[in-house]
């Protein structure tokens, strides 16, 4: 790895930070919508018009660009359709677990982070990617964070952690009143919100490492690949079949309150970058380095509780949920580091072997001096 590749990496994580940012915004933006008569089906069709809008004038601006044989040869159909099929049906749990009452926080959250063990795991058995010790620290060290953000029942219910569970700026005065509070949902039940992240998040995983292998060349024995451009096209065409089916059968509701709308149009709004976002981040790094970048998604979503959802989210407020943020922070930035570090290496390397081959040459093109014997001489 040079030093180019270094830059390439850092803007690689950048665009998965974007990418967590603008995950977090749609689901809570969606959570914020408060009509129930606007079914999952038709916000995924909005969410899937937005894209193909986007994924219709990329492909447009750079298919005279699809010249080269690794795109041409690429006639993987079947590949395409199910990494398409399978974004869908993630996508739809995904409104149909934050709908239910399940909520970004709690149980939901923590079954959901299970996608990165799940994505190191397919990355390891399908397309080859490496296990490492600093891999598995990173993903021990985000789950963990992970779980100290959200606190779920079946885990803090009888815990006695004191003063980690403690409100830091809560004006309620009766500390176990709050500890109870937290976990007061919804009357109704939300096991299937629970089911549908678990399905969720294992789709997800899958189109990860589709989405990955179709992209990067030197994972596909043919040598061919798809374009970005032309691969978030085809998720989003499949998107709006798939979704726009389902619309057919249920019908379309337009809010007629303002809030929604702001609500619906800030979800729409997302969606665009997301997406683009999501097949850049897998195009320059590995699926499993992806992967905690993604999550990522709940160090924002505390953030964003606390700023601008402050009405509706008030998220934990206890030094255990800094502590997560912190963890999750630090496993993200694990990896990172070890490349930048290996580059380094690498690069010196390089450039020792270079002098010593110059040294080499060097030594090589000097007339070579001849020995005579005394008895040769006359």
């Amino acid at each position: 790895m040079t030093r180019s590749d270094t830059r390439s990496v850092l803007f690689a994580i950048s665009i998965g930070v974007l990418t967590s940012i603008c995950k977090v915004l749609i689901g809570l933006t969606l959570q914020e919508i408060n009509e129930k008569r606007i079914t999952n089906f038709e916000l995924g069709f909005l969410r899937m018009i937005i894209q193909l809008l986007i994924g219709s004038i990329w492909l447009y601006k750079t298919q005279h660009n699809e010249t080269g044989s690794e795109y041409i040869n690429y006639q993987n159909g079947s590949v395409d359709l199910l990494n398409s099929t399978l974004y869908c049906v993630s996508n739809y749990f995904f409104l149909l677990g934050l709908r239910s009452g399940a909520g970004m926080g709690d149980l939901y959250s923590l079954i959901s982070s299970t996608r990165i063990i799940m994505v190191v795991i397919f990355a390891r058995i399908f397309i080859k990617e490496p296990i490492h010790f600093i891999l598995v620290i990173s993903v021990v060290i985000c789950l963990l964070g992970n779980i100290a953000i959200t606190q779920p029942d079946i885990i803090f219910q009888t815990a006695n952690l004191g003063i980690l569970l403690r409100p830091l700026w809560n004006n309620s005065e009766n500390f176990e009143q709050n500890i109870t509070s937290k976990h007061d949902i919804l009357e109704s039940p939300i096991w299937p919100g629970y089911i549908a992240a678990a399905t969720g998040a294992t789709c997800r995983a899958l189109t990860v490492i589709i989405t990955r292998w179709s992209l990067h060349e030197k994972t596909i024995s043919t040598t061919a690949r798809i374009s970005e451009a032309r691969l978030v096209f085809n998720i989003a065409a499949i998107g709006v079949l798939f979704y726009g089916t389902g619309c057919f059968f249920q019908g379309f509701y337009f809010p007629d309150n303002l809030h929604d709308i702001i609500c619906v149009l800030g979800y729409a709004i997302s969606s665009a970058p997301y997406i683009i976002c999501y097949v850049m981040t897998l195009k320059l790094l590995p699926a499993s380095a992806a992967a905690i970048i993604f999550s990522l998604s709940i160090v924002f979503g505390t953030l964003f509780q606390y700023t601008l959802f402050t009405k509706t989210h008030k998220g934990n407020s206890n030094i255990l949920e800094i502590v997560g943020v912190v963890l999750v922070l630090i496993g993200v930035t694990i990896m990172p580091l070890r490349q930048i570090c290996q580059s380094e290496q690498i690069v010196e390397k390089s450039l020792q072997k270079h002098q010593i081959i110059s040294k080499d040459a060097t030594k090589n093109s000097l007339p070579k001096k001849r020995f005579y014997f005394p008895q040769s001489i006359k």
